[in-house]
């Protein structure tokens, strides 16, 4: 059922977060506190798929029509993202999204995502980078693997337990090494990426060799935790072919060979994210489940 207003006014929101009234930008604090702390979905029966959302002002109705997102993001300041001088959310960098095209989204009041303005994302150039095929922040001297917004039927993230001590990925651990994965549905393969920086090396400019054990060890165990429950390491047998060098991203792919009640036989490879071929270093690895063998977990 159609409601009457006695006035109605339209606007436009665009990218950058910026809101026009007959193509004037409008910047008076205290109208746009007002105007996006009422806002809405569009329920009147009026305009409702030019302009999806409303503001209402008693009698009055305001309509908007957004570039993209109903908010966005253009500051933030001491853990908020503002998205009206007076308006804000907690920014939790771990709720990052990144859509097809490589915009950059956070949860929000209405609409379910706000767009994050480029003038944030532009302070975070230094820290962000890709991430196999998604993106990583690195924040508060931590990496933070931003997920992609729409489903993705390949990969599924493989989060770190929230009280993990682990030397590799153990939030816990202020040492950790901040290691991300991902199931690879099609590969039937566990993956990482990851930026060696100058706490793991050996000779200058190179990875300590006992470091690229790790990160075999890690990926390979990733793999059977995932999907088994957690194992120990019996044997593991490196290959080294090539240094691995200081400051370049790498992936660390890890598969099952086979398996014999509750021994797990797997192999790893490390090769330059950005150079698939060739191989720098191998690994094989036999594994011993920690508890009763069974069904695989439901994962991936």
């Amino acid at each position: 059922m159609q409601r009457t207003f006695e006035r109605q006014y339209f606007y436009f929101l665009d990218r950058e977060g910026v809101l026009y009234h007959d193509n004037t930008a409008l910047t008076d604090s205290r109208f746009l506190n007002f105007f996006f702390k009422r806002l809405r979905p569009n329920t009147t029966g009026l305009f409702e798929e030019e302009y999806p959302f409303i503001s209402p002002c008693g009698r009055e109705m305001n309509f908007l029509k957004p570039e993209d997102t109903p908010i966005v993001f253009q500051r933030l300041e001491d853990g908020k993202l503002f998205y009206a001088p007076g308006l804000s959310v907690p920014f939790i960098p771990e709720d990052l999204r990144f859509s097809r095209q490589g915009i950059l989204y956070h949860p929000a009041p209405v609409g379910q995502w706000g767009r994050i303005a480029a003038r944030i994302v532009q302070q975070w150039m230094e820290d962000l980078t890709e991430w196999g095929p998604w993106y990583a922040l690195r924040w508060q001297h931590r990496w933070v693997v931003i997920q992609p917004r729409e489903a993705d039927e390949r990969f599924q993230f493989i989060p770190p337990r929230p009280q993990s001590v682990c030397a590799a990925c153990g939030p816990q651990n202020p040492a950790n090494l901040g290691m991300h994965f991902l199931w690879d549905r099609q590969l039937q393969a566990v993956r990482s990426w990851f930026t060696p920086d100058e706490r793991l090396q050996g000779h200058p400019g190179w990875v300590h060799g006992g470091y690229i054990a790790l990160l075999h060890d890690e990926v390979m165990g990733k793999l059977l935790s995932f999907r088994y429950g957690p194992a120990a390491t019996v044997t593991l047998q490196i290959h080294f072919y090539r240094p691995l060098k200081i400051g370049v991203q790498y992936e660390i792919q890890a598969q099952q060979l086979r398996r014999e009640g509750k021994t797990f036989f797997l192999q790893s490879v490390i090769r330059a994210a950005n150079a698939p071929d060739p191989t720098l270093s191998t690994a094989e690895g036999q594994f011993q489940l920690l508890r009763t063998p069974g069904e695989e977990k439901p994962q991936g």
